[in-house]
């Protein structure tokens, strides 16, 4: 039992320690396949694991119009690869809550629905702390929802340091 404690114990400092490296980007969103608002504003947090793995968590508040408002959140897990001197790239796989208000009279409403997402992203890096970030995904959500709630393509571009 004290051997198994100790190895766990060596394990999470191995990867606290290899892991120092975060990153915060702030961005610009553009989702297709829906109706409403299209364009949205955002950050990420991306934290570097061993073995050029990464986690990264997103949010995405979609600029408001007269009657709704829109919200996405995520986790992804992504591969960084360094493709050519200051240019990496990385796929991405992850979850993702999608919540969007509906004030309108009569058809109030309000949905959140759970979805995974999958992509491609980029980063050139213009210093050794300031990079540009750009990624594509696709978020994937739960089947049960009505008509106008669609999967959805997202492009966001922003600078992160």
């Amino acid at each position: 039992m004290k051997k198994t404690l100790l190895f766990l114990v060596l394990c999470l400092t191995s990867v606290c320690m290899q892991g120092q490296r975060s990153s915060l980007i702030l961005d610009l969103g553009y989702r297709t396949e829906f109706d409403y608002a299209d364009w949205g504003i955002g950050a990420q947090y991306k934290y570097d694991l061993p073995h050029n793995l990464r986690i990264a968590t997103d949010l995405l508040a979609y600029i408001p119009g007269e009657d709704y408002f829109g919200l996405d959140l995520g986790v992804n897990l992504q591969y960084h690869i360094n493709v050519y001197k200051n240019l990496y790239c990385y796929p991405l796989l992850g979850v993702m809550m999608s919540n969007h208000s509906f004030s309108a009279d009569p058809n109030r409403r309000n949905q959140s629905e759970l979805g995974f997402n999958f992509g491609l992203g980029a980063e050139y890096y213009i210093s050794k702390t300031n990079f540009v970030n750009l990624d594509f995904r696709y978020n994937l959500i739960d089947k049960d929802k009505p008509a106008w709630y669609k999967d959805y393509g997202l492009v966001r571009i922003g600078y992160g340091f």
